[in-house]
């Protein structure tokens, strides 16, 4: 079991409601949310990991305009999915607004 700190953060699954999320992250300290885990940190896995490895940077930039590193990782024989998000020197928007968290 994983636990959810200051610097990490689980999702069961991407949605692309997360990319507010990731455009928080980068207005402050930077994060690493990991697709593929519950919120108790156990691994869930993600069927769809090679997609996710391509769509989820794209949308990151598309969106937001800023390079996300996202990798995959065997974990309990099931995929899971991190998305390392650097704090950013200028403000990231995400549909016209600003977050932070």
């Amino acid at each position: 079991m994983n636990i959810e700190n200051e610097d990490l953060e689980f999702k069961q699954s991407w949605r692309d409601e997360y990319l507010r999320d990731v455009c928080a992250f980068a207005n402050t300290k930077g994060r690493i949310p990991k697709v593929g885990l519950n919120d108790k940190g156990d691994v869930v896995g993600v069927p769809n990991a090679k997609r996710l490895l391509e769509d989820i940077p794209n949308k990151i930039k598309n969106k937001l305009g800023i390079i996300a590193m996202v990798k995959k990782e065997r974990v309990d024989n099931k995929d899971v999915i991190e998305v390392s998000v650097e704090p950013s020197q200028m403000p990231v928007s995400f549909d016209g607004k600003f977050y932070i968290r």
